[in-house]
């Protein structure tokens, strides 16, 4: 498996955005695995629910 990293935003409305990025074209129309690290020092006080599904509207291509 192999990653790539970028820098990414949760805006105020909840959606994860990222940046317009080029991935190789190899990669073109395949499922993959989103994981979202967050620095504890912020809300790390504020509790979410992560076991429940959410749906992201992702703008630009991935």
């Amino acid at each position: 498996m192999k990653a790539y990293e970028f820098p990414a935003h949760i805006t105020t409305d909840g959606k994860l955005e990222l940046p317009a990025a080029e991935l190789p074209r190899s990669l073109n129309n395949q499922a993959v695995r989103v994981i979202v690290l967050i620095s504890e020092t912020e809300n790390s006080s504020e509790q979410t629910d992560l076991g429940r599904p959410h749906h992201y509207s992702i703008p630009g291509r991935l």
